[in-house]
């Protein structure tokens, strides 16, 4: 009878216990040294970095988090691009952390009053870190969720408190609440989260009623989180402390762009930056962003302060979109209140070339939107999420394309999510 030969992966797991029972003890122990060294090798960087030369390296796209524009409630599903080209949506699901609090905590979400940002949001070793996913009333969280792509599960800060299955790795709660934070691993294994807006309000004052509004506050402290001793600590400030900033790490650098910004601005006021911030991981240093001429009417446009970043074949690629109240319009006579006034911004495209220090147009988005996100995966960029007046599919910019593209075969469910997670995760 011919022997059939099969590798140790390829049998059930009751052949496999077969097999092993009638293996001498050492070579048990052989087994699992070569296991061992297979995770160091798996873990190296000269690995890493000989399998994307090969061609050989797997990489998904992974969409999670964020809120269903539809209804603001929280997304809990979780889509991958997958290396065919195919889309397919996981099985675990990304909970609200807060259904599993107290009863008289639960009462914030039978309100809907609790919903999902997975705006600042960076990728390291595998695992997708969300920084401040819980928004209540409106209002950035002191919270952190981690997603183990390989392992498809999660982790968030509220486990982190008490005895849960999913705690078994610590996940800490940063040492602020914020939200629409500039964010990147810079210098190595710490995840810096810069600037934001935080949990206090901004009031906007009327000289006659006394009181017209109020903002976040925007803040320019800075913190960092190691990944491996899991433990957050304060870094330097920014020079200035911005929101809605667009942000990416290129090389080891963490680089900011525009944002809005409130200091020395009248209480509750914002305005545009025109500075892009860089951050080595000890200090910041700063520059004046200098557009290039967009379109032909000439002009020069600045960052509206709803912009995203990634790296991109190693530059800073800008995405504009969104809205803002950008000024106020005073009232006329005595029973006119004043009131902001909501400016649109241009759906341009920007790159900047971290060696050369300049800017350069790429195609604009072919219609505006607020609320997405924006990576680089493969060699192509890619938009997805967002709210505006039309729909909102996801889209790809290839490498050297004229202009954006609907994604194929993408879930219809990606054209309704506000500021989901969206990231390139290398699998090995």
């Amino acid at each position: 009878m011919p022997t059939t030969r099969a590798t140790l992966l390829s049998l059930s797991e009751d052949a496999l216990r077969r097999a092993l029972a009638h293996v001498p003890l050492q070579h048990h122990g052989a087994l699992a040294q070569t296991c061992k060294r297979l995770r160091a090798v798996k873990q190296a960087t000269r690995f890493r970095r000989e399998r994307a030369n090969s061609g050989c390296e797997e990489s998904v796209l992974i969409v999670t988090g964020g809120s269903d524009a539809r209804d603001d409630t929280w997304n809990e599903h979780t889509f991958v691009l997958q290396a065919d080209g195919t889309w397919r949506a996981r099985l675990a699901q990304n909970p609200n952390p807060l259904l599993k609090m107290p009863r008289a905590a639960r009462a914030v979400r039978e309100m809907d009053l609790v919903s999902g940002d997975g705006g600042s949001h960076a990728v390291a070793n595998g695992e997708l870190f969300v920084v401040g996913p819980v928004v209540m009333c409106g209002m950035p969280s002191a919270s952190l969720a981690v997603y183990d792509v390989a392992g498809d599960c999660w982790r968030d800060s509220y486990a982190h408190a008490r005895r849960s299955r999913r705690n078994a790795v610590a996940c800490p709660p940063p040492p602020h609440a914020t939200a629409a934070a500039a964010i990147g691993f810079a210098g190595g294994d710490f995840l810096v989260v810069a600037g934001g807006e935080s949990d206090e309000l901004a009031v906007v004052e009327d000289d006659e009623e006394g009181f017209l509004g109020c903002n976040l506050a925007i803040s320019a402290r800075c913190m960092a989180f190691n990944v491996y001793a899991r433990e957050w600590a304060y870094v330097e400030d920014m020079p200035l402390g911005v929101a809605h900033a667009a942000s990416a790490v290129v090389g080891s650098k963490l680089y900011v762009a525009g944002g809005v910004f409130t200091e020395g601005l009248e209480e509750g006021l914002e305005d545009e930056s025109d500075q892009l911030q860089i951050f080595d991981g000890v200090a910041w240093t700063s520059e004046k962003i200098e557009l290039p001429s967009f379109g032909q009417d000439g002009s020069f446009g600045l960052f509206p302060g709803c912009a995203c970043g990634a790296a991109w074949n190693g530059e800073l690629v800008v995405v504009c979109g969104g809205s803002r109240e950008h000024e106020i319009v005073p009232g006329g006579d005595d029973d006119e209140e004043p009131q902001f006034e909501l400016v649109e911004a241009l759906p341009r495209t920007y790159a900047y070339d971290v060696e050369a220090r300049t800017w350069r147009a790429l195609p604009a988005l072919p219609e505006m939107r607020d609320g997405f996100s924006v990576a680089a995966h493969r060699g192509d960029l890619y938009v997805v999420g967002g709210v505006s007046d039309a729909a909102c599919p996801p889209l790809v910019l290839r490498a050297g394309a004229a202009a954006w593209a609907p994604v194929p075969g993408a879930p219809d469910e990606l054209g309704a999510l506000e500021r989901p997670a969206l990231a390139s995760v290398v699998l090995g």
